[in-house]
């Protein structure tokens, strides 16, 4: 079966979406799978990085289909601005999915997998979707989930788009039951492919300094974006409770802001945590490492589960982990992490100062070590679940070919209701 993994250019930006996205991406690439399965990544614009082991193909559409309706210039007269422009995102929707369909076809792709969740660049052709989390549904209605159309697309995807896909990946047996409870999909579509941690996690020698500000476990990390669900506010107020008693400690704190930041600033100004509260932004890779390998512990307190990169970021590099009490937090950590109620100030100042003990911060770190050494969640579990998927979709994917006639039908009957989305 001849697979395309669809990428998208990712901003770093993202945070764990992006560092997620490329370390699977290079898992696919460096990995020999079984000779029924044939990879090729399939991307639309240009990429920085295209020094693939595999074969890409990059889908350049003629620079007439991206006009869209421009050619149509002389008769534009006709139409209101507004309907104008309707006409010419119709125009290029239809025509670019037409070559586009045509490309797959002419390539012999099956099916093409979206490694990035709640997307699909052409629903009406075979393809594998990925799920990290159902949020708007199994959190609270925190503004990224519900405010400028976010629930209504949301909404959308789970109760229609993802129910074209031929299956469903998630990464761990707790976003399996969790996607189960919240959906109608049949339990035999969702197939568990392990989270695992960024590329700079294994392997990696960071040659980066630690910041000048910063003395070797004497701070605390929370490298997230500035999102209301990450709960930065609950770790200020913690963090209040630890500088009353331990005031040589630091708080650090990484990631782009995505509209909270500003209410974080006044909250740190508020409770005078100036000096002992350090924002650093967008870091690269290499600091990131560093600051995980010298912090006394990372401590991350979201509200938004079921899994999170940077606890398994922490463990493979040596850092303490202090995190939110979610099923999926325990199910990838076990016993080597300290849990709390995400929602209490008390509770994750209890766990900060218990890991200040050193000789509680060593007992901790032993059993995370214990814990690893029979964990799914790495690489080398990831890739040969993400093999044994393709090959139980391949056994009924190898039913029809890929100019099915039918198939064809059904996509000028989405193409029409596409039309009708936009006129009616």
């Amino acid at each position: 079966m001849k697979v395309g993994i669809w990428i998208e250019e990712i901003p770093k930006t993202t945070g764990g979406g992006y560092s997620y996205h490329d370390a699977l991406i290079n898992l696919i690439d460096k990995y020999e799978f079984s000779s029924e399965i044939e990879i090729v990544f399939l991307f639309e614009k240009k990429l920085l990085f295209t020094s693939f082991i595999k074969n890409y193909l990059q889908i350049k559409y003629p620079i007439y289909l991206r006009l869209g309706f421009l050619f149509m210039i002389p008769f534009t007269f006709l139409f209101s601005g507004k309907t104008r422009r309707t006409l010419n995102k119709f125009v290029k929707k239809v025509t670019l999915d037409r070559y586009l369909l045509n490309m797959l076809h002419l390539n012999s792709i099956n099916i093409i997998y979206y490694p990035h969740q709640r997307y699909c660049r052409l629903d009406n052709y075979p393809f594998i979707a990925s799920n990290w989390d159902i949020g708007h549904l199994s959190c609270y209605g925190f503004p990224e989930f519900i405010i400028k159309g976010e629930f209504e697309y949301r909404d959308y995807w789970y109760n229609q788009e993802i129910y074209k896909a031929q299956a469903i990946f998630v990464e761990s047996a707790t976003g399996k039951n969790e996607l189960l409870k919240f959906s109608r999909l049949r339990e035999d579509k969702i197939k568990i492919i392990h989270l695992h941690s960024g590329n700079y996690i294994e392997g990696n020698k960071s040659k980066t300094k630690l910041y000048d500000r910063l003395e070797p476990f004497k701070y605390f990390f929370y490298p997230a974006q500035f999102w209301p669900h990450k709960n930065h506010y609950n770790l200020l107020l913690a963090f209040k409770i630890i500088n009353s008693k331990f005031p040589d400690y630091k708080l650090v704190l990484t990631g782009a802001d995505k509209g909270n930041l500003s209410y974080i600033k006044e909250t740190i100004e508020t409770l005078n945590l100036d000096s002992n509260v350090i924002y650093l932004g967008f870091v690269e890779n290499g600091m990131i490492n560093e600051l995980y390998k010298n912090a006394t512990a990372l401590v991350m307190p979201t509200f938004l589960g079921p899994t999170n990169m940077p606890l398994l970021e922490a463990r493979g590099l040596n850092c303490p982990v202090l995190c939110s009490d979610l099923n999926g937090h325990r199910e990838q950590l076990g016993d080597g992490a300290l849990y709390f109620d995400m929602k209490n100030q008390y509770e994750i100042a209890s766990c900060m100062e218990q890991i200040i003990d050193n000789e509680f911060r060593i007992n901790l770190l032993k059993k995370a070590e214990i814990e690893m050494q029979n964990s799914p969640f790495k690489h080398s579990t990831a890739i040969k679940e993400f093999e044994k998927a393709i090959l139980d979709i391949n056994q009924y994917r190898r039913c029809w070919k890929n100019n099915n006639t039918a198939f064809q039908k059904n996509l000028k009957k989405h193409l029409l209701k596409s039309w009708m989305k936009y006129f009616l």
